[in-house]
């Protein structure tokens, strides 16, 4: 493909008005074919760069005139625009024109350098900024290190004619950055073709300075005209064997635990409790979410060689997270329409199902079809060292964004709950059950939700800053993911009221069968079954019947028992 590439070059001929266009073409379809390769193909873009600087500066000089002073084409990969400026001008020129392009590199030229004679401006600007990082030669001029290099914009050729002497007044170019985290030291400069190498040149600093930079873009000012680029320093992001390897410990031991308390509390739920009642299938749906989120992120986070199966297990943990988080939602939901809205405290299941499953869907659909677009194709979508999504592109932002939507919503519900079980302490007509049902849940809301959303943060620390903070950050994330299954079994499990009432009510049911089929055997006269002791008497300890009755749902108020009381037929 190279090979052919090179011969096209060869046979192009800049009198075409079609020449530009087919020579981006065939750029295009180049870099397209290497981004599909699987094996490592040595292709050093700089080497085709003069060729293609003289084949545009002649189509400029062939097809601008006073009644065409502006030309521009372009495609995912490379652009090209051309300008003619007359010989009484007497403005500066930005160019290209930025429009309606925040990221467009541009670059100043002051008129001083630009007055006197017609001249033609030339700009071609190499895009696929992670192709071109990844084959473009690091080799800096006067740097002995060169391994963690990379080039951090895309290339941007600017040249003139007729040519200027040189060295001129600064010019000042804006590149902006490919990645906006885990790169430092920006370094301003040009690709040198004077220098003897074997990549036909070398980056160099000669007649460059910085004049700022930010995470975003740095501004660099030169006092001549080539191929420019910013080349910054990648922080390093690896971790220590001894700390991979504790971390791991950690993710398996606390997750196999976190499951376990999971696993636990659905079993209780569906033993104890009555599935058909909203609360319960809500937090059992939330449950389920996060475990199964969690089996495959226990299972799949690393499994990054198969990038297709890698794509399909980040989107599973993307989808099932926000499906966690969107039942924490409705969950708020039904605690405000219990607590506030007293008369209305149903809540259409079938409508939250929809919700729940369907705009994480949408979402996680979305952004898998976006990531499609780009030119790496759908994998562009995950992280080059775990199946999660990516952080470089802003594809992570569709998962924080809702994730701080849906925090800020059901916060905003459970603070209108609090605020009303406040009030309800001074009425004196509330069942004293009731408010301490609807306390235990509005309490476990409370701390659950800051848990989960504390955690994520923390997942996204853990890919910024210098390596030692970053360690820090993946202890921290570490330890609070895996607390997540654990904290809800102590939250709606062992602090579980209702729970509590059902299993006690379930034993003494077990309880009193067993003790009268015992009795029943034993002895068949009407006295012993009537409790009455061996004499005759009146045995005066209560009977085991009385004793459930003390806990019977009859004894309850009736709307905690329709909240998630025991499912258990009552004799």
């Amino acid at each position: 493909m190279v090979n052919h590439f090179h011969k096209v070059m060869e046979k192009l001929n800049a009198s075409n008005p079609k020449c530009m266009s087919e020579l981006l073409t065939e750029y295009e379809d180049l870099m397209e074919w290497i981004n599909k390769e699987d094996e490592d193909i040595k292709y050093n873009p700089m080497t085709d760069a003069k060729d293609i600087e003289d084949i545009a500066l002649e189509f400029t000089k062939q097809h601008l005139n006073p009644t065409r002073k502006n030309m521009s084409i372009s495609n995912k990969e490379i652009a090209f625009h051309a300008m003619l400026i007359d010989s009484d001008s007497d403005s500066d020129v930005i160019f290209p024109e930025a429009g309606n392009d925040p990221d467009l590199n541009t670059i100043f030229l002051p008129k001083s350098l630009l007055k006197g004679q017609e001249t033609y401006i030339v700009n071609v600007v190499y895009k696929n900024n992670k192709t071109i990082s990844k084959l473009t030669p690091t080799v800096m001029e006067g740097q002995d290190d060169n391994k963690n290099w990379s080039v951090n914009t895309g290339i941007f050729l600017m040249t003139i004619f007729p040519k200027r002497q040189e060295p001129f007044q600064n010019v000042i170019i804006t590149l902006h950055h490919i990645q906006k985290m885990n790169y430092s030291n920006p370094h301003c400069s040009f690709w040198n073709f004077s220098i003897p190498t074997s990549y036909n040149g070398s980056w160099s600093q000669k007649g460059c300075e910085m004049v700022s930079s930010t995470n975003t873009h740095t501004v660099c000012a030169c006092n001549h005209l080539t191929n420019f680029a910013v080349l910054m320093k990648l922080n390093s992001q690896e971790v220590s064997s001894e700390h991979k390897e504790a971390l791991l410990i950690i993710t398996y031991a606390g997750l196999a635990l976190s499951l376990l308390g999971e696993a636990i509390t659905v079993l209780l739920y569906c033993l104890f409790l009555n599935l058909r009642h909203e609360k319960i299938q809500i937090r059992v749906n939330f449950l389920c979410a996060l475990a199964t989120a969690q089996i495959i992120f226990l299972a799949g986070i690393d499994k990054i060689e198969n990038k297709d199966l890698c794509t399909f297990i980040a989107s599973l943990i993307h989808l099932f997270y926000l499906v966690c988080f969107c039942w924490m939602l409705m969950e708020g939901v039904f605690l405000y329409r219990m607590v506030v809205k007293v008369f209305d405290v149903h809540v259409k299941m079938r409508y939250a199902y929809v919700f729940a499953f369907g705009l994480p869907s949408g979402i996680v659909a979305i952004t898998l079809v976006a990531a499609s677009l780009q030119s790496e194709g759908i994998h562009s979508y995950i992280s080059k060292r775990y199946c999660w999504i990516r952080f470089d592109n802003d594809f992570i932002w569709s998962f924080v964004t809702p994730v701080l939507m849906l925090i800020a919503i059901n916060c905003f519900f459970l603070y209108r709950v609090l605020k009303e079980m406040v009030l309800m302490k001074s009425v004196k007509n509330i069942k004293s059950l009731e408010l301490s049902s609807i306390r235990a849940s509005a309490r476990a809301c409370v701390l659950l939700l800051p848990l989960l959303g504390i955690t994520w943060l923390f997942g996204l620390l853990s890919v910024i800053n210098t390596s030692s903070v970053n360690v820090a950050w993946q202890y921290i994330f570490t330890i609070l993911n895996t607390m997540q299954g654990f904290m809800i079994f102590v939250f709606h499990c062992l602090r579980n009221t209702e729970l509590q009432a059902a299993i006690k009510l379930r034993y003494f049911q077990w309880e009193s069968t067993h003790s009268s089929t015992h009795s029943n055997r034993k002895s068949s006269t009407p006295a012993k079954f009537l409790n009455f002791d061996e004499s005759g008497s009146r045995s005066n300890s209560l009977p085991m019947a009385a004793k459930v009755n003390q806990v019977r749902p009859e004894k309850l108020d009736m709307k905690y028992r329709d909240e998630g009381g025991a499912h258990a037929q009552y004799s």
